[in-house]
């Protein structure tokens, strides 16, 4: 897992896009190009959206994960986000969407446990479990079928383009 400025990130490598996006811009069709990452962005939305299952399926048995505005899970569930970059997409957790104290949960929980005191006692320490992994094996397991969506997309935009 790739860790920087607080997000867990999950990369699908397309220089082909590149390539295809520079050769649609020199032959002027900058709209193509749009509508092809837009095509794209929406392939990785069934990633993401199994990705947000997987945190809403993270173990909640503490009451201090309880919070104001819902669980922790949610919040991890509402901070999967997929962004346009300009190599394709990039399905991350943005911390920068969870509550101030609970940012690096996101990251807690693709380990085994958590280490945390009992009720704020520093003195007494338990390792509680989190479930395990659930962000990158999610994304993995769903890496084919985006791949391939992205490979049908790529040949019909070539086809429409005449490349």
């Amino acid at each position: 897992m790739a860790r920087g400025g607080g997000r867990m990130r999950a990369r699908a490598r397309a220089s082909e896009v590149q390539l295809l996006s520079r050769a649609l811009r020199e032959q002027g069709a900058t709209g193509v190009s749009r509508h092809m990452k837009k095509r794209i962005k929406e392939a990785a939305e069934p990633v993401a959206e199994a990705a947000r299952a997987a945190a809403r399926r993270l173990p909640d048995r503490s009451t201090a994960t309880r919070r104001e505005g819902g669980s922790l899970r949610r919040y991890i569930a509402g901070s999967v986000t997929v962004r346009q970059t300009a190599k394709g997409v990039r399905i991350f957790v943005d911390s920068k969407k969870m509550p101030a104290d609970a940012r690096q949960m996101a990251h807690a929980f693709e380990g085994a446990s958590i280490r945390h005191p009992v009720f704020g006692n520093r003195q007494v320490w338990v390792a509680q479990p989190t479930g395990g992994p659930w962000f990158l094996p999610t994304v993995r397991r769903h890496h084919p079928d985006f791949v391939r969506a992205v490979s049908q997309i790529i040949d019909d935009v070539k086809r429409e383009a005449g490349l």
